[in-house]
């Protein structure tokens, strides 16, 4: 047991030192471009969090709201659709009623195959496919 253990420790050992070389470089280029100011009361937040814990430790939460992703925007998009300009003859109002009939009855095959919680991907290509026909 001891064969496998001490070659995994070493690898996350490595691991942890490369990582830490990597952050006190981000950590020197950002300090760098930075006010001498803004640097000295960061540090001092770092060690006010240090030393209180709990709630001070808040400050190394990220502030601000998650942009939305490309599908949810889509989705956003697609679930308002614009209706269609002007009046067409009654003839072509049938024939188009006609059509979307079909291609509801193949868009809800087509979603009955999908899993019950879609993905966010997917409901976009469902509503893509809706807003096709």
């Amino acid at each position: 047991m001891t064969n496998i253990t001490v070659p995994s420790l070493l690898k996350k050992y490595k691991n942890s030192n490369k990582c830490l070389e990597e952050m006190n470089q981000a950590y020197e280029q950002l300090t760098a471009v930075l006010h001498p100011d803004k640097v000295a009361r960061w540090e001092s937040d770092a060690l006010r969090a240090e030393a209180y814990r709990g709630e001070a430790l808040d400050i190394y939460l990220l502030k601000g709201d998650k942009a939305l992703t490309f599908q949810e925007v889509w989705l956003q998009l697609m679930k308002n659709p614009k209706s269609p300009p002007g009046n067409v003859g009654s003839v072509a109002w049938l024939a188009e009623g006609i059509s979307i009939e079909d291609s509801q009855d193949q868009l809800r095959s087509e979603i009955q195959q999908l899993p019950s919680p879609m993905s966010t991907r997917q409901e976009v290509r469902v509503f893509k496919l809706d807003a096709q026909y």
